[in-house]
């Protein structure tokens, strides 16, 4: 089972993606990838499933409408699209990424 990451408190919410669907998922998602250092993100299913992919324990997990996954900085993953679906992503940095890009 992949490790379920909080989102810290003191996060800074920094941009939202736009919603996307099974035909609209960006194709940099469906590969390996990473977020960066102090970058954290949460993947919220408005509709339908996808698969997130936690490549560091090499596990699976079939997320649902109204679920959301907080993405660790730097953690491997990617995600699947198994049926219609409808999800979004939210940005948000720790104190430290944000004092960085100042």
């Amino acid at each position: 089972m992949p490790f379920e990451h909080t989102l810290p408190a003191d996060a800074i919410h920094t941009a939202d993606s736009p919603i996307f669907s099974e035909t609209s998922a960006p194709e940099a998602i469906l590969v390996h990838h990473e977020t960066a250092r102090g970058h954290w993100v949460v993947l919220s299913i408005h509709s339908g499933e996808l698969v997130f992919v936690d490549l560091a324990h090499d596990a699976r997990v079939t997320l649902v409408e109204d679920q959301e996954w907080v993405i660790a900085p730097e953690s491997p993953h990617r995600v699947e699209i198994v049926a219609p679906v409808s999800f979004q992503f939210a940005f948000y940095q720790d104190q430290e990424a944000s004092q960085r890009a100042r």
